[in-house]
């Protein structure tokens, strides 16, 4: 028998048989600090608030794993993009850097210890696995490549230069690599049990599988290389209806693949038997707004759909910030009922 959450996890890992399905948010971060009440410029300037937050959301809801970076937008800030920093929530780009295509030549690549968004992430991821690192598998999130480019380019003009500019393309994603790597390289001096990419501009409702193939998953196949390389695990996040997307993936050696609630869990199960499968529970209605009842019955269909294969059960996107923390523990409550059913 297991005697911590990580433990927990790991032993899912070895493909051992567990005593209960672990939960994960997977993404909590932002929601935490607004439960409590701190604002997104009181966690940047304080980032003990924001990993006390963290903690206490996260033993509130009996999470196994944990996020201890969740600003995963913040390199495009320091690229050199406009951010919007509201009150609460994800801080999206509001005038993105690369306004001509000739402009990613004068672009250097950031040092990530000047970007105060991230310093202050660090300090308090820092302070998430001094208290609970021993206990809790821990995982940093940043964007993927793609997912950047979308920031520093803008959305529309970035969809607009996959069909007239692939060269242009090409060439930024080769930057924003550039960019990553370094975010990464100081993300292992903290030893995080796992990198999660969260990459939702490649989700299927944007992107054709032929487009993904052409312009996103080489990189995505070095990306994963690369975490994987250092020792650490790799949790790739795709959001939207993307089962397309994910049938593109096979050569990314991702240790698990989060997927959202339109897709399948046991048709990506099927693709990707050896790789643990987390997510699908619709944060939208079972999370918002109850019954109560109602997220036990979309965890055991979950957890029923994945009986005999490696899964965590967790919402298939982030929560937002009208999850209700009563709701979101009730993950955790139907995955003890649900074990002990199954005894």
């Amino acid at each position: 028998m297991v005697s911590s959450s990580k433990e927990l996890v790991r032993a899912l890992f070895e493909g051992e048989g567990v005593e209960r399905v672990p939960v994960f948010p997977p993404f909590s971060g932002f929601l935490a600090t607004a439960l409590h009440g701190i604002t997104n410029q009181e966690a940047i300037d304080n980032p003990a608030l924001a990993a006390h937050a963290q903690i206490e959301m996260g033993q509130l809801c009996g999470f196994d794993g944990m996020e201890m970076i969740a600003d995963f937008l913040c390199p495009a800030e320091a690229c050199g993009s406009k951010a919007q920093v509201p009150d609460y929530g994800l801080m999206p780009t509001i005038s993105p850097v690369i306004e001509e295509l000739s402009d990613i030549d004068r672009l250097g690549v950031p040092d990530p210890r000047e970007d105060h968004r991230f310093v202050s992430s660090l300090a308090a991821a820092e302070e998430i696995d001094k208290r609970i690192g021993r206990t809790h598998y821990l995982y940093a999130t940043m964007s993927g490549p793609f997912t950047l480019l979308g920031e520093l380019r803008g959305l529309e003009r970035f969809f607009f230069d996959l069909i007239i500019e692939p060269g242009a393309v090409r060439e930024m994603m080769r930057y924003a690599n550039e960019v990553l790597n370094s975010y990464h390289e100081e993300i292992d001096l903290l030893d995080p049990d796992a990198i999660v990419v969260a990459d939702p501009t490649t989700s299927g409702s944007f992107l054709s599988a032929d487009l993904f193939r052409k312009f996103v998953l080489s990189s995505n196949v070095a990306l994963a290389h690369r975490i994987g390389s250092r020792g650490r695990d790799v949790m790739w996040h795709i959001c939207g209806d993307s089962f397309d997307i994910f049938r593109e993936m096979s050569s990314v050696e991702a240790d698990m693949l989060s997927v959202d609630a339109p897709v399948s869990l046991s048709a990506v199960s099927d693709l990707f038997p050896d790789t643990i499968i987390i997510g699908n529970l619709p944060p939208e209605g079972a999370l918002t707004g109850g019954p109560p009842i109602e997220v036990v019955k979309q965890s055991v269909r979950c957890m029923n759909e994945m009986i005999d294969r490696k899964y965590i059960l967790a919402a298939g996107c982030g929560l937002t910030l009208d999850c209700e923390v009563e709701y979101i523990r009730m993950m955790r409550y139907s995955s003890e009922q649900f074990s002990l059913i199954r005894r």
